[in-house]
């Protein structure tokens, strides 16, 4: 990953630990991110780029991180956004889908997805058939910051890797001859570090759907087919040094053009879904079944495989009355943040006038018991916020249910366990043609299996119940799992 001796660059991903330095980015996640800005400045020696700066190589992408902070803040935390535009056509109709989604698993780590569909369909009867034809990126980061500038770097390898001329990728990425590849060297070599366990796939997607109803019972069903392309350590790793045919052709001409060789890997997903829906309850099902073909350069040639890359089911029921039993728990988490907040700023406090007290400067405490009064006043806040939770449901359109969720399936290596009850808020505006719905989920208690471990969290409060199995080999040494083989939950992973 980095060249050796003195002065060597280092990614600033430490093994067996899930946070760590992002010396792309330069967030803080550990004491000594303060030399960030010195390793960044020999990186760019490193690829040979002293012209890519770190704002070139966060994007303008990452302006959008602190909206994805505000609707994730905290782990477990997801939300999706989908907008339809159905125009009937002579007893049919036609449109546009747009959807989002949003989650933040247990390390931390930022999940997000965009969809744009072109979708056509009838009403036959009491039944409805909805086609639906488009494309899809998932992207995979430890913080959301990362997550946004691999959307940057994903769009610019779609370029890289078609007939599209050169200066198309420049303008886009680089003002300067050959500033985009080596940007897209700098992300490769700190975004998909191994370590970091990010990745990003995509592609286009076709889907069909039929929806029925009979008195007050609904129900639906329907499948997707994903064909697109999944980036990651592995694949990058394995495709290094690649050529596509047209480069190979353009080289013997003493040409630099031609479509780059793709560093992701194809997969291919196969997503079943049913829902129902009555007076008293509702609930979900959903399957997906993904295959990866890897492509490995052995020499001057390529070999070809395929694996299962992920397995998951993942099922949803509510039930009416299930809202009163979210608020108090939603209202009990809420106390539980508030509290914590306010702790850990007294504590903080506390010790400033301590310290204030040692020096000759500060003997005078006036000031710093001003600022421990002044967090007195936050259990006034605390209670003020959370008596307005129950304000929630005056808001127009807006409603506030809980559901229990269960996900479970294997992804690689990793296999994994979600059970939780989590509090819905939820939107839904029609207004004819157009329709709009918004929906967050937050955990208020759950309990997870990730390889042999298992952790209970209720609120704020988490509390591992089990622990890894040891595996031996010979010789009577055990070995565990290394980090970062897989996601933690059963709802991350990969699309």
């Amino acid at each position: 990953m980095s060249a050796k001796g003195k002065g060597a660059w280092k990614s600033g991903v430490v093994s067996g630990k899930e946070k760590t330095v992002n010396p792309l980015l330069g967030s803080q996640r550990q004491v000594g991110n303060q030399k960030t800005g010195g390793l960044l400045g020999a990186q760019k020696k490193e690829v040979k780029a002293p012209e890519v700066t770190a704002d070139q190589a966060t994007s303008a992408f990452t302006k959008l991180a602190p909206v994805v902070d505000m609707i994730v803040p905290k782990e477990r935390d997801s939300g999706s956004f989908t907008a339809s535009l159905k125009i009937p056509v002579k007893g049919a109709f036609v449109g546009i889908q747009i959807g989002a989604t949003a989650q933040r698993t247990n390390t931390g780590a930022v999940q997000l997805g965009v969809t744009a569909n072109v979708i056509a369909g009838a009403t036959i009867g009491v039944a409805t058939a909805t086609f639906q034809l488009g494309a899809y990126l998932m992207v995979k980061g430890r913080d959301a910051r990362e997550a946004m500038v691999m959307v940057s770097w994903v769009l610019y390898r779609q370029l890289a890797e078609s007939n599209a001329p050169r200066e198309v990728e420049q303008a886009w990425f680089g003002d300067k001859k050959g500033t985009a590849e080596k940007w897209d060297a700098l992300v490769q070599k700190t975004l998909f570090a191994k370590e970091t366990g990010n990745w990003v796939q995509v592609g286009a997607q076709v889907g069909a759907s039929a929806k029925a109803g009979i008195g007050p019972v609904t129900g639906q069903v329907g499948g997707k087919l994903r064909m697109g392309r999944h980036y990651d350590s592995e694949s990058i790793q394995n495709r290094k040094g690649a050529k596509s045919t047209t480069q190979k052709i353009a080289s013997k001409l003493g040409i630099e053009r031609g479509a780059q060789a793709s560093l992701g890997d194809r997969m291919f997903t196969v997503i079943g879904a049913a829902t129902f829906s009555m007076a008293i309850a509702k609930g979900s099902l959903q399957v997906t079944v993904a295959v990866r073909q890897v492509k490995d350069k052995q020499g001057a040639t390529e070999k070809t495989s395929y694996k299962l890359h992920k397995i998951t089911v993942t099922g949803t029921a509510q039930v009416t009355g299930m809202g009163l039993v979210a608020g108090p728990l939603a209202r009990g988490k809420a106390v539980q943040s508030l509290l914590k907040k306010v702790c850990t700023r007294a504590q903080a406090a506390g010790n400033k006038a301590k310290k204030e007290l040692k020096t000759e400067t500060g003997r005078d405490a006036g000031g710093a018991i001003e600022d421990i009064d002044g967090y007195t006043g936050a259990m006034t806040l605390a209670s003020q916020a959370v008596s307005g939770l129950s304000t929630l449901t005056t808001i127009f359109g807006l409603t506030v249910t809980g559901r229990i969720h269960i996900s479970g399936g294997k992804t690689g290596a990793t296999t994994t366990l979600y059970v939780a009850f989590e509090k819905i808020t939820a939107i839904t505006v029609n207004a004819g043609v157009f329709s709009l719905t918004a929906k967050k989920a937050e955990r208020l208690a759950s309990i997870e299996y990730t390889n042999g471990k298992w952790v209970a969290h209720l609120g704020e409060l988490s509390k591992e119940i089990g622990k890894a199995k040891k595996k031996t080999s010979g010789g009577g040494k055990s070995t565990t799992s290394k980090p970062g083989t897989g996601s933690t939950g059963g709802k991350s992973g990969t699309p």
